[in-house]
C-alpha cells in the first residue's frame, strides 16, 4: 500500500511542477510556496530540476519499502497524497477556466 502513494506522490510531484511552470510562463498564476517562489525566481530550471529531484528521491524510497513500516510515515504519506490531490484540483480548475475562456 505505501508503495502506491509513494509512486503517486512521485508522479504528481512532477505534474505539479509541469503545469505550475506552464502556468508561471505564460503569467496565469503565480506560485504560493515562498521556497518554490524562490527557485522559479532564481530559475525555472532550477525550480523544475528540484521537482525532478524530489521524484527522484521518492522513487529511492521504493528501494527501502520494506523498511519503511512506520505507522507515521504512512500518515505522512497520505496526507502529502491528499494535499497534492487537493493541489491538482486547483490546478485543474485555472486549466479548465482558461480553456473556457
Amino acid at each position: 500500500m505505501i508503495k502506491y502513494f509513494i509512486i503517486y506522490l512521485a508522479i504528481v510531484n512532477l505534474l505539479d511542477g509541469y503545469i505550475t511552470y506552464w502556468g508561471i510562463k505564460n503569467s496565469w498564476i503565480g506560485e504560493v510556496n515562498p521556497i518554490m517562489e524562490a527557485f522559479i525566481q532564481a530559475s525555472p530550471l532550477v525550480f523544475l530540476m528540484y521537482k525532478i529531484g524530489l521524484s527522484l528521491l521518492l522513487c529511492g524510497l521504493l528501494l527501502k519499502l520494506k523498511q519503511l513500516k512506520s505507522v507515521f510515515i504512512r500518515w505522512l504519506l497520505i496526507v502529502a497524497s491528499v494535499v497534492y490531490s487537493l493541489i491538482l484540483c486547483l490546478h485543474g480548475y485555472w486549466v479548465m477556466h482558461l480553456l473556457t475562456n
